[in-house]
């Protein structure tokens, strides 16, 4: 299980069709991702709108304003104020449709972010109209992670739509091979039996730990987080309990923190 703080987010890295989030290998299953790799990809456009929990205007006030489009030229054309509380909508302009954050229950919502992060992110091409809704258009936004793909050249912007917005697909075949790992994972490398009990076994000459991990399956966990990160730090709590393998990951320059919280000493290894 990983618990993520802040920005941390695992890498991008090449990976084969074993790890397909179905974990399920069949000659079915191979002949779709194939299938699939051939489509030419766009990066994940989301809505401006917030959803799920704190999507309410009184959770963030300061994320309730209009957006003015053209509906003839289909193009935002000014971005409103905040509205103050007690008022339902911004000031009407002539010609232009106003846009508000209005939930599909009519509840007023909110935007992801502020006037003036949406006017960069305009600038930017990472803002997108798309079709009228009950609330007039629907606004679609380029996260930060997507928007990260594109300047990591895993996206190429090939030009722009009348909007705007970028239109950006996946650079080449061999970038289609670039993922994030699934919530799943079934690799035969992972198998704690062979390169967990028995390889640590065949090394020691007997059977000292009941539960011992895959190398491999260790390795992959850090390496999705360490990749092309030359001064990583790696945090292992339970040194002083077990014999740690441990490996650079493509990372140069890393520490190791052993902390044995048996003996509640802590080492730093360079």
């Amino acid at each position: 299980m990983f618990v993520m703080l802040g920005n941390s987010r695992p890498t991008r890295l090449p990976l084969g069709n074993e790890w397909a989030s179905s974990a399920i290998k069949s000659k079915k299953s191979d002949k779709k991702i194939d299938s699939e790799s051939k489509k030419k990809k766009e990066p994940g456009w989301t809505s401006m709108m917030r959803r799920g929990t704190d999507s309410l205007r009184s959770d963030v006030p300061s994320l309730f304003y209009p957006i003015y489009v053209d509906p003839e030229s289909k193009k935002i054309k000014k971005i409103g104020e905040i509205i103050p509380e007690g008022y339902d909508k911004g000031e009407d302009i002539a010609g232009l449709v106003q846009v508000l954050p209005i939930r599909k229950n009519r509840n007023q919502g909110r935007w992801q972010v502020g006037p003036t992060e949406l006017k960069n992110r305009i600038e930017q091409g990472r803002i997108r109209l798309s079709g009228k809704t009950h609330y007039g258009y629907v606004i679609n936004y380029l996260a930060d992670g997507e928007y990260n793909k594109v300047l990591e050249g895993l996206y190429e912007i090939v030009g722009y739509a009348d909007d705007g917005s970028m239109i950006a697909y996946e650079s080449s075949d061999e970038s289609s091979k670039y993922r994030t790992p699934p919530t799943q994972w079934r690799i035969a490398s992972h198998d704690a039996t062979e390169y967990g009990t028995n390889l640590l076994t065949n090394i020691l000459g007997e059977k000292r730990f009941t539960f011992p991990k895959s190398l491999y399956a260790v390795l992959d966990t850090i390496r999705f987080f360490v990749a092309n990160k030359p001064n990583a730090v790696v945090l292992d709590f339970f040194a002083g309990f077990r014999v740690i393998i441990m490996t650079r990951a493509d990372s140069n320059d890393e520490y190791r923190i052993l902390a044995s919280l048996q003996k509640n000493k802590i080492g730093k290894v360079g």
